[in-house]
């Protein structure tokens, strides 16, 4: 577990990163890990990139 300032809690491990599980939403996440600032994450739930600023 980790956690992030604005997404809050996030599960991942070796065998699932770059997906994050988001508990608050309890959604799935993937990282787009060539982003930086801002962060980009596909949401599965809503089929939609989303950007995320700081971190």
């Amino acid at each position: 577990w980790l956690h992030d300032n604005q997404l809050g809690w996030l599960w991942t491990s070796s065998n699932t990163y770059p997906h994050l599980y988001q508990a608050n939403s309890g959604s799935w996440l993937y990282y787009d890990k060539t982003s930086k600032s801002p962060r980009r994450f596909y949401r599965y739930s809503t089929k939609a990139w989303e950007e995320i600023s700081g971190g």
